[in-house]
């Protein structure tokens, strides 16, 4: 599988060694859960009334290309199954599809889905977006009327973070209903520990708290870098273009450190003001998360 995914992804903005490395790793771990008991206990087996061993992925090798499978719940709901794609030697079949749907169909799903480099004519539903951005590609990005800067979070500023956090997750709701389920906000244990490595900045707006952002180093999937993982600007001071304008501000100080690393993140399809922050910033769509169905491949 190592050979196949290193060619899928080689133009993702990493050095080969690198995501060689990565990539071995990622796919070592995913299929140590074929038999990883504590793995499959992490899954409602009791409320869906099979076997715990049922959820270990799963190595299906059908018309002489391996499929790593696992099961999976959009936004961790049991009505809304999904077979996970995790590695392959090979490309997505019509007869794979079929085959590997009927492997789980006491998960009763009906979709899979699959990781790829973005693909504005590929079949299938568009769940998330994998976003990233060198310094080289943010130079020259932002918006000259945003007036932001970033001041590391304190343990003295968490109930302040916690209150922004939630107004700016309420607003957001009110205003796409559809991301209810979708976008997850950041908890107090989270948050609190976020803050105590240093991984949390308050944005400042013309003297004013306005926001915050998490940001963390590490590795999801096989894709190192920093992370974004919660960036939220308060209501009253929305439309300024203050987020873009921080996502630079945070990469320039990321990379004063080393100037190799990226700034990453996902965001779901549904939630387009975070599209378009992403978009301001100059972060580029690197891979994508994708449902596909029997149907799309007919």
């Amino acid at each position: 599988m190592l050979d196949y995914m290193l060619k899928q992804f080689s133009d993702l903005p990493w050095p080969t060694t690198v995501l060689q490395e990565n990539l071995q790793s990622y796919i070592n771990q995913q299929v140590s859960y074929c038999s990883d008991p504590e793995f499959a206990s992490r899954f409602p087996y009791h409320q869906l009334e099979l076997p715990k061993s049922f959820f270990h992925q799963v190595i299906m090798d059908i018309d002489g290309i391996s499929y790593l499978t696992g099961p999976r719940f959009k936004d961790d709901d049991i009505t809304q199954p999904y077979v996970d794609i995790v590695a392959s030697n090979g490309p997505l079949t019509q007869n794979a599809v079929n085959e590997i749907l009927r492997y789980w169909a006491p998960l009763k799903a009906k979709k899979l889905r699959i990781l790829r480099q973005p693909d504005p004519q590929g079949v299938g539903e568009i769940q998330r977006w994998f976003y990233a951005a060198g310094i080289d590609q943010v130079m020259n990005e932002g918006n000259e009327d945003a007036v932001a800067s970033l001041v590391q979070a304190s343990a003295s500023d968490l109930t302040w973070c916690l209150w922004a956090v939630s107004e700016s997750h309420s607003q957001a709701l009110r205003d796409i209903p559809r991301l209810r389920g979708t976008l997850q906000r950041t908890d107090e244990e989270v948050l609190s520990d976020y803050i105590s490595h240093g991984y949390v900045w308050i944005i400042m707006s013309n003297g004013a708290k306005a926001g915050l952002i998490c940001c963390v180093p590490g590795t999801t999937l096989f894709l190192p870098g920093w992370w974004i993982e919660e960036e939220v600007v308060v209501p009253r001071y929305r439309g300024h273009y203050l987020a873009a304008e921080v996502q630079k501000l945070l990469l320039k100080q990321i990379t004063d450190n080393d100037p190799q690393s990226l700034l990453l993140g996902t965001i779901a399809a549904e939630n387009l003001p975070s599209l378009k922050t992403a978009e301001r910033s100059g972060r580029q769509v690197i891979l994508e998360y994708a449902f596909v169905t029997e149907q799309d491949f007919s």
